[in-house]
């Protein structure tokens, strides 16, 4: 027997239409969801899957009538922002891991890592996210290529296509870089993320480690430049 491969979008569809045509305090059947969005398998399990998301909903044991009932709508699953891959929890979570380390622990947008003033000048803290580059429901994958990581700031500009400023704003900013500044800039703009430098990438693998071996790096490193600057002196 063949089975039926859910269509895409399951969930966000049903949720969408419980918020929109049933709203909270309303009741609904199994029936009545079936025939408004149908192709969808196993609607028990994908009302449960809301549950993960905020929603509330009393079974037809609870409300003791046949029917279900909306108590609560939780997230808009169906709004760009949620529109991610449900992968399982594991999975996701190594995923995550892997794309955040291979981005050496920094938003390829702005360039902050975790802890760091954001670059919303609200004087928040940086928050590391991974975000699809092309979306799923646009024919992204899960695949490490289609992902990168971006603060929560970053985050949210990125779903909405851009920050929204202005060329002359950006070009007034570029008046002060150097030619070597510009050359970097360029290389950024071209691979469309900010590379980190031998440097920077180094400042992340500090920020990194406990508050004790970090103070025992930089004893060693104070040793090391102390010592390369008297053997540079004694050279001259």
């Amino acid at each position: 027997m063949v089975k039926r491969t859910p269509e895409p979008g399951a969930k966000r569809r049903l949720a969408e239409y419980l918020a929109t045509e049933i709203g909270e305090g309303g009741t609904f059947t199994l029936e009545q969801l079936r025939e408004a969005v149908p192709h969808v398998l196993d609607l028990p399990r994908r009302l449960r899957d809301l549950k993960a998301h905020g929603w509330e909903l009393a079974t037809p044991r609870e409300t003791g009538t046949g029917s279900y009932q909306l108590l609560k709508i939780g997230e808009k699953v169906w709004e760009p922002r949620l529109r991610r891959q449900e992968m399982p929890r594991l999975r996701q979570a190594r995923q995550r891991a892997a794309v955040l380390a291979r981005d050496g622990y920094r938003c390829m947008m702005c360039g902050t890592g975790p802890g760091e003033p954001d670059a919303s000048d609200l004087g928040e803290t940086a928050h590391l996210e991974v975000a699809f580059r092309t979306p799923i429901p646009a024919g992204g994958t899960d695949h490490p290529d289609n992902l990168l990581t971006l603060c929560a700031n970053c985050h949210r500009a990125f779903d909405r296509g851009g920050w929204g400023g202005t060329a002359d704003s950006a070009l007034e900013q570029l008046q002060d870089l150097s030619v070597q500044q510009k050359t970097v800039l360029l290389a950024w703009m071209a691979a469309g993320q900010r590379t980190l430098s031998p440097v920077e990438r180094a400042w992340t693998a500090y920020r990194r480690l406990s508050p004790e071996d970090q103070e025992l790096l930089r004893r060693e490193l104070a040793s090391e430049v102390e010592q390369l600057a008297g053997d540079h002196d004694l050279a001259r």
